[in-house]
């Protein structure tokens, strides 16, 4: 797109890069012999020290009668790359770049020097979204860092990222992200009017107090945000038209909103082969729903010997182990939970180590004193494992929670125990809603073209 009209120029740029709307956004105005000269960059992708030699540079021109004045500024400054630019759309590639453009009013032409410096840190992988191909630049606790991330991935001149503070007292920067072409607009007014009239006072927990503001009647054990740690996860779903949130003091970022689908998108699968991936992400489907179903009926099954087959035998608790089966789950379950809670305080060498000792030692104790049965500590396992499989933590416990509630229907009402539940956990996620969605949708209601795109991993994050 070529600049027709030369005396719009900055107003169309300064529209084009949302100069009022993006905090990270900067424009500079100095007066160069009675010529306005405009300065634009981001924060956190350039260089202040060189912008600051040009601006030196520019405040000592003094202008002479047989050159231009662009001509004597291209001539005068220092840095090695600096170009003629007259389309518009090249300069706000350059800019979302981290390049400086300078415009000179009366000009139809900008000059386009080399100021990047992008933001970086030591190679560290998130320990909560590991990768094998995938970048390992994951968030950190300088907002500033995190934005300059995400703006190195997404240079479309429609993104917007306004920032605000939240908590009376705290008044901590939040930043929220989002395609302004492709953002529901309804959803972000809602965002924006919970986080700017919140009476909290007190946001120093970050993006928990964050969540809490944004949905004070949570009454679903399941998350209502995705959150994050990955700089590429997090710009792959602000390009899909999700609204995202970073805060400051926090490695996290939040996305909403969301669906229980969203929830079991991992990232390692956008970077392998698309079938290898399908196939990934169906088993991962396919296996949550047999949980759901084939390890409680064995449960059932543990409870009522004489309704299993001879050809299913080997399904039987040994008559030897004289503590009830349900009694033998819930040990079990709160041993792998204490387990669990352990890591989070154990010293980071000690982790797998000790962890994977102790199981050893009480399995083999278990099963040696006939307190465990060895079929009751393999299935209820598995499911635990199954559970470790769900990165978001949130996902997992409501999964705990509700594998407890299937023991205690299927100890009281039996066979009827396995899918009562079930059925009433599917009304219960179809009925509620997140920013007027169902958690279940594309599923319910069935919108069959959303629901294909999340198999199209390549374009979905």
């Amino acid at each position: 797109m070529t600049i027709r009209n030369k005396d719009k120029l900055d107003a169309q740029l300064s529209e084009k890069l949302g100069v009022d709307i993006n905090f990270d956004v900067s424009k500079r105005k100095i007066q160069v012999n009675e010529s306005n000269i405009y300065l634009y960059s981001i924060n956190g992708l350039t260089d202040s020290l060189i912008i600051s030699e040009v601006i030196q540079k520019l405040l000592d021109i003094e202008r002479t009668l047989d050159k231009s004045i662009i001509n004597t500024i291209e001539n005068n400054l220092l840095t090695m790359q600096v170009s003629k630019e007259t389309d518009l759309d090249k300069v706000v590639i350059g800019v979302m770049s981290g390049q400086l453009a300078i415009n000179v009013e009366g000009y139809k032409e900008s000059l386009i020097v080399d100021t990047r410096k992008y933001p970086g840190r030591n190679p560290d992988e998130s320990p909560n979204e590991p990768t094998i191909r995938g970048s390992r630049d994951c968030f950190i606790e300088n907002i500033n860092i995190n934005v300059g991330l995400v703006r190195r991935r997404i240079r479309d001149e429609s993104i917007r990222l306004e920032s605000m503070q939240v908590g009376e007292i705290t008044k901590l920067d939040v930043v929220l992200c989002y395609l302004d072409k492709k953002v529901n607009k309804d959803v972000l007014d809602k965002v924006k009017l919970r986080l700017e009239s919140t009476t909290a006072e007190n946001a120093s927990m970050s993006h928990q107090a964050i969540i809490d503001i944004l949905f004070p009647k949570k009454n679903n054990p399941l998350p209502y945000v995705k959150i994050v740690e990955r700089s590429d996860s997090f710009a792959s779903q602000i390009s899909k038209g999700y609204i995202g949130i970073l805060i400051d003091n926090s490695p996290l970022g939040l996305i909403l909103p969301i669906t229980l689908f969203d929830l079991f998108m991992v990232s390692e699968t956008h970077y392998n082969n698309h079938n290898s991936s399908l196939i990934y992400i169906t088993v991962h489907y396919l296996s949550m729903l047999c949980f759901l179903i084939v390890i409680p009926f064995w449960y059932y099954l543990a409870l009522n010997p004489d309704v299993i087959p001879k050809s299913l035998e080997y399904l039987k608790v040994g008559d030897e182990y004289k503590v009830p089966v349900i009694i033998e789950i819930l040990v079990i379950g709160v041993v792998y939970q204490t387990l669990t809670a352990s890591q989070y305080i154990t010293p980071k060498l000690l982790k797998g180590g000790l962890a994977l000792s102790i199981t050893i030692i009480l399995s083999s104790a278990g099963i040696e004193s006939k307190i465990i049965s060895p079929h009751v500590l393999f299935f209820v396992l598995i499911y635990f494992f199954a559970i470790r499989s769900l990165l978001i933590s949130e996902l997992a416990y409501a999964y705990a929670i509700f594998g407890y509630i299937q023991l205690f229907s299927i100890y009281f009402f039996g066979i009827y125990g396995v899918f009562i539940p079930v059925v009433l956990l599917v009304i219960y996620l179809a009925t509620r809603k997140v920013f007027g969605r169902s958690y279940l949708y594309p599923l319910i209601p069935l919108n069959i073209k959303r629901l294909i795109k999340y198999y199209k991993l390549r374009k979905q994050a």
